[in-house]
C-alpha cells in the first residue's frame, strides 16, 4: 500500500496519516486490501473476537429445533413405558404391509373309508387289507371291529390281530368311500377282504378277542354288551395327539387277520384313512 499524506508536517503532530489500500489506493477496508502485522509470540494461539463466523451447508445451531422436538416428543409418547405384556391401548400400533400379512387356513386331509360287511372268519384269514404301492402317505385314523352276527350259532372267541404286511392281492376288492366327492383316491392304494399277503409281520400292531356268538335286540347277554361297547370303543384309533398314527408308506400295507381257526360268526370291520 502506499501514504497518500505529505510527511513534511509530521514534527507539528496536527495532521492525520490516512492509509489506503493496494487494490484502488483508497482507504482500506474495501474487499480485497490487505495489511501485514507483526506477530512476535509464533507459533502460539492467537486470539480471534468475531461476532459470528460462517457454517457450512446443513449444519445446525443452537437454535430451538421445534419440529426436531416435536417428533421426538411423539415418537416417546408412543413407546411404552415398561417392556412385556401390556393392554391394546398401552401398545404401539403396527401396521404390517400387505406382502407380510399371513393367512392361516385349516387344511383338512382326504379322508377315506373301507368297510368289510358281514366278513366270515376263517383261520388265518386277511379278514380286511390296506396297501399303499404308490408314493402317498396314508396314515389309519381309526378300525372299528363289530359282530354283526344275529342268528343263532355257536360261537367262539375270536383272536384279532393287526399286523404290517408289504402286498396282497386275489380276494375281494373293496372301494374305499370318500367323504369328500371332490377327493378321489389313487389306484395305488388298494383294499381286499380274504385277500393273500405277502411279507406279514410277525409282531401285532393291535390285538382284540371278541365273541363270535349271535347278538339280537333286547337280548341280555354279553354279545349285546360288547356289540354297543364296539361302537363306543374302536378297535384303534388315533385319539392321542401327541403319538403318531399307524402310517403306511409306500409298498407298505396292514391287515386284520383272524388267529382263530373258525368260520362261525360275521362282523362289520371299518377302517378310517387319510392321504397326504
Amino acid at each position: 500500500m502506499g501514504f497518500g499524506q505529505d510527511f513534511s508536517d509530521l514534527n507539528s503532530g496536527q495532521d492525520d496519516i490516512k492509509l489506503k489500500g493496494g487494490t484502488d489506493s483508497t482507504t482500506v477496508g474495501n474487499v480485497g486490501d490487505s495489511l501485514k502485522t507483526n506477530v512476535t509470540n509464533f507459533p502460539a494461539t492467537q486470539p480471534v473476537s468475531a461476532a459470528s463466523l460462517p457454517l457450512p451447508a446443513g449444519a445446525s445451531t443452537a437454535a430451538l429445533q421445534t419440529s426436531g422436538n416435536a417428533s421426538l416428543a411423539a415418537i416417546d409418547a408412543g413407546i411404552p413405558a415398561a417392556l412385556g405384556q401390556t393392554t391394546a391401548a398401552n401398545s404401539m400400533p403396527v401396521v404390517l404391509p400387505s406382502d407380510q400379512v399371513v393367512t392361516v387356513t385349516q387344511t383338512r386331509l382326504a379322508t377315506f373309508a373301507a368297510i368289510a360287511i358281514a366278513d366270515v372268519p376263517g383261520n388265518n384269514k386277511s379278514m380286511i387289507s390296506l396297501v399303499n404301492t404308490g408314493a402317498s402317505v396314508v396314515k389309519i385314523r381309526e378300525i372299528k371291529l363289530k359282530n354283526v352276527q344275529n342268528t343263532s350259532v355257536t360261537g367262539v372267541v375270536v383272536d384279532f390281530g393287526l399286523r404290517r404286511i408289504t402286498g396282497h392281492s386275489a380276494g375281494t376288492l373293496l372301494t374305499p368311500e370318500t367323504h369328500d366327492t371332490n377327493d378321489s383316491l389313487a389306484g395305488t392304494i388298494t383294499a381286499r377282504i380274504g385277500s393273500t399277503v405277502t411279507g406279514e409281520s410277525a409282531t401285532q400292531l393291535r390285538k382284540w378277542e371278541m365273541s363270535s356268538d349271535e347278538w339280537g335286540v333286547g337280548t341280555a347277554d354279553s354279545e349285546a354288551d360288547i356289540h354297543s361297547l364296539a361302537e363306543l370303543f374302536p378297535f384303534y384309533s388315533d385319539y392321542m395327539r401327541d403319538v403318531k398314527p399307524i402310517t403306511i408308506r409306500q409298498n407298505q400295507g396292514v391287515t386284520i387277520k383272524c388267529q382263530t381257526n373258525t368260520i362261525v360268526g360275521s362282523f362289520d370291520i371299518l377302517i378310517l384313512f387319510t392321504v397326504e
